[in-house]
C-alpha cells in the first residue's frame, strides 16, 4: 500500500468524483483509506500548506467502538442511482431520464459539510458547529448533519437555534459510519463537499481556502494540515514546523 498520499481528517471534494467513486465504503477498516486511494490514484488534487482544522482524539469516538462496526449494513439503492448518474457525467454522457432517483441540483458556489453523528447531543458536536460559525460569510455553505441511529434516541440540539444552513436527518436505525456519510452526501446540494467529523473543529477560513483551490476545474480534491488535539494540547500532524499566525 505505501504510504498514504495524504491523512483523511481535512479532505474537500467535488461531489460528482465521490457519487462516481462510489462513497465511502462499508469496509471495516480504512473507510477514509480506500475512497482516497481511488480517487488520488487516477485525479490530481491541491495540498494546501495551512492549518485547516483540529483533529480531537478521544476515547469515546466512533472509531474507538468496539460495537460501531458490527453492523448489518443494506444496500442504499438511491445512492447507487447517484453513482450510476454521477460516471455517466464524468463520462460525458448524456443523462438518463427514466432514473428512479435524481441527484439533487447542485449549486454552484455552495460547500455541503456532511457530517456523521451517532450522538446529536454531544458538547463536541456544538464545538464543530462554532467552527462552521467561525468560517464567516465568505463561502456559502451547508451543514448535512446524518444521525446514525433509531427515531427513539434522535434529540433535536437547541443550540441549533432556526439555523437553516443545517439540514437534520436521522437513519431511524444503525447503520454506520460509512453509510451514514453516504446518506448525507445523497443530500447534499453543493457542487463541492467538506467531510467533518463530529468531534473535529474546522479552523477560521479552512472552507474558503479548499474552495479556492478548488475553482481550477481539473482537481478533484484538496487537502489541508491538521492539528491533532489530545487532552486539550494542539500538536501538528507529522510534526510540520508550525505556520506563522495561527497560535499554535
Amino acid at each position: 500500500w505505501g504510504k498514504m498520499p495524504f491523512g483523511p481528517a481535512y479532505v474537500m471534494w467535488r461531489r460528482d468524483v465521490l457519487f462516481a467513486y462510489g462513497g465511502w465504503s462499508a469496509l471495516e477498516v480504512g473507510e477514509d483509506t480506500d475512497l482516497m486511494l481511488a480517487i488520488a490514484e487516477d485525479h490530481p488534487g491541491f495540498y494546501l500548506d495551512q492549518n485547516t482544522l483540529l483533529y480531537r482524539k478521544h476515547e469515546g469516538s466512533a472509531m474507538h467502538s468496539s460495537d460501531y462496526w458490527d453492523i448489518q449494513r443494506p444496500r442504499d439503492h438511491q445512492f447507487i442511482a447517484h453513482r450510476q448518474r454521477a460516471i455517466r457525467k464524468l463520462k460525458g454522457l448524456p443523462e438518463r431520464t427514466n432514473d428512479a432517483f435524481s441527484i439533487p441540483p447542485a449549486e454552484q458556489d455552495l460547500v455541503s459539510v456532511i457530517t456523521p453523528t451517532h450522538d446529536p447531543d454531544s458538547p463536541h458536536l456544538k464545538d464543530a458547529y462554532k467552527g462552521l460559525l467561525a468560517q464567516g460569510d465568505a463561502i456559502p455553505w451547508e451543514w448535512i448533519l446524518q444521525f446514525d441511529g433509531p427515531e427513539e434516541d434522535w434529540v433535536q440540539p437547541q443550540w441549533l437555534g432556526d439555523d437553516t444552513r443545517v439540514k437534520l436527518e436521522c437513519n431511524g436505525t444503525h447503520w454506520g459510519f460509512a453509510m451514514t456519510r453516504n446518506r448525507a452526501l445523497a443530500r447534499s446540494r453543493g457542487t463541492l463537499v467538506q467531510t467533518l467529523d463530529a468531534d473535529d473543529i474546522l479552523l477560521p477560513k479552512a472552507l474558503a481556502v479548499g474552495f479556492h483551490a478548488l475553482q481550477i476545474e481539473r482537481l478533484m480534491y484538496a487537502v489541508g494540515r491538521v492539528i491533532h488535539l489530545v487532552d486539550g494540547n494542539p500538536s501538528l500532524e507529522d510534526d510540520h514546523e508550525r505556520l506563522p499566525g495561527t497560535g499554535l
